[in-house]
């Protein structure tokens, strides 16, 4: 084998790694429905004021993020990864506090953000 055929080898099987990597994310760990059903559950049970309902959604989302935030890692959005953080503390706070308004607001960040991680280049 010619260098040339090592490298074409090894660039497409990089390529490929990264190709099979977002559609992991994509379809599995930020499957549409599981983040935005449950996050659209906390909004209209703080709209209700419904704040049991509301803390047992952000419970359920906070194990979801808890078992997907290794992906992350890999997708060179550290800037993304800690604003989530802080905006999931800020959600529970305001879910906590009993604040429809921060509610509201903090759950459309942190959709924004999952939006953003599972883009290749991450937003800034």
């Amino acid at each position: 084998m010619s260098n040339k055929q090592i490298t074409q080898i090894l660039l497409s099987g990089v390529l490929l790694i990264f190709i099979l990597y977002f559609v992991f994310l994509h379809f599995f760990v930020f499957h549409v429905s599981r983040y935005s059903n449950t996050l659209d559950s906390i909004t209209s049970s703080a709209q209700v004021e419904d704040w049991d309902t509301a803390v047992t959604s952000l419970n359920r989302f906070k194990t979801y993020w808890d078992s997907a935030h290794y992906y992350i890692e890999f997708n060179n959005a550290d800037q993304n990864y800690y604003s989530m953080d802080s905006d999931i503390a800020a959600l529970e706070a305001s879910v906590h506090n009993k604040q429809k308004y921060e509610t509201d607001l903090y759950v459309k960040k942190v959709k924004s953000l999952i939006e953003d991680f599972k883009e290749i280049t991450p937003e800034p």
